[in-house]
């Protein structure tokens, strides 16, 4: 199941509210660096590391800035900042908790144009200071892995002609805002438009499955008090898919996405129903999904994955339910299912929409 994280502004005083809201431990603390300086990135990260974050008993999903400001891109690709990356790399690794894995993020939201890693007309320097950041660390310790991360957009820069390569990337991320500055104000459209925007939601996924690799949202955010629908689908989104944490931004640092404090009631009512249960799985099953709805048969059959794309492309923007069709009673109300599936819901399913909707069979209980 998908990781939970939060960003709370490198605040580590504010994490048992927050859980004590949420009604559960978070699984892993996002924590950034500094950029306004090399010494502002070394001297943020050995803090966060050694003091600030040290003492929390949580996973850490690190976010180290690939080059800080005066620093340039095409001098991190000759190997240049190779000792200033070991440096950062050594930090991490003699300050951290456990021996497992350790998750870094670096020169993220590189297709904009507001970090001084914007690969923006410099998309081969990215890429060489991307490896050399990778290759320091390893040097380093093999315990890292490493995250590449786009933001969502309407179109700009293509980011695959900024992808450092397989070799080089474990986990492909992104980071997604409902931002009404841009987007409507209906939860609805909203998720339709980041979902189906050219570099987006789903742009996202496919790049990423046509390289075999997990995906993560290291930062996501809403703002508004009516952002339920919203909140739901991401929910649903991160457990169909193949999504190894997701961290949302509860702060009001750059987004006033915080959520914590009671300023959006609504909205975070939802977060936390949807989000507290740690065993509440909303992974989509498609055939579960068609089999709730007549034209939804007559168009897809049994086709699950079409079923899922209906869903996140059309179903919840029309409002329609993941889990309409009760497979449970359809099979209690025939023997003859019983002993042909047992108690599969998913045969149920199949069997309804290839059978039993045409020979009149229902889900509504007979009994």
């Amino acid at each position: 199941m998908t990781q939970l994280g939060v960003y709370l502004g490198n605040r580590p005083q504010d994490l048992p509210a927050f859980e004590e809201w949420l009604g559960r431990e978070v699984d892993n603390i996002h924590v950034v660096s500094g950029f306004q300086s090399w010494a502002d990135l070394i001297d943020s990260t050995r803090w966060n590391a050694r003091e600030l974050w040290h003492e929390t008993p949580r996973d850490h999903q690190w976010s180290i800035p690939l080059i800080p400001l005066g620093a340039t891109l095409e001098e991190a690709a000759t190997g240049a900042y190779n000792a200033r990356y070991r440096e950062l790399a050594t930090i991490l690794i003699e300050n951290s908790q456990t021996d497992g894995p350790i998750d870094v993020r670096t020169g993220w939201e590189f297709n904009g144009d507001w970090f001084p890693w914007s690969a923006i007309g410099h998309e081969e320097a990215y890429i060489g200071a991307f490896r050399q950041f990778v290759d320091s660390f390893r040097a380093v310790s093999d315990r890292f892995v490493f995250e590449w991360n786009v933001n969502e957009a309407w179109g700009g820069m293509d980011p695959a002609t900024a992808y450092p390569g397989d070799d080089y990337v474990d986990i492909i991320g992104m980071d997604v805002y409902w931002n009404t500055l841009y987007f409507t104000s209906d939860p609805y459209q909203a998720w339709d438009m980041l979902l189906k925007e050219k570099y987006g939601l789903q742009w996202h996924q496919d790049f990423a499955a046509a390289r075999d690799k997990p995906t993560a949202y290291s930062e996501w955010g809403v703002m508004t008090n009516n952002a339920e629908p919203f909140v739901k689908a991401m929910k649903v989104w991160f457990d169909t898919h193949d999504v190894v944490f997701q961290s949302r931004w509860d702060s009001d640092d750059s987004f006033p996405g915080r959520l914590s404090d009671g300023s959006e009631p609504n909205t975070g009512r939802a977060y936390v129903e949807t989000f507290s249960d740690t065993k509440m799985d909303w992974s989509l099953d498609g055939l579960q999904y068609i089999a709730s709805y007549a034209d939804l048969i007559e168009a897809f059959g049994a086709d699950a994955a079409a079923g899922q794309r209906h869903y996140f492309h059309h179903g919840i923007e029309e409002g329609r339910t993941t889990d309409g069709f009760d497979a449970r009673t359809y099979l209690a109300n025939y023997a003859d299912l019983r002993a042909a599936f047992g108690s599969n819901e998913n045969e149920a399913a199949r069997h309804f929409i290839t059978f039993g909707h045409a020979e009149g069979r229902t889900d509504l209980d007979l009994f």
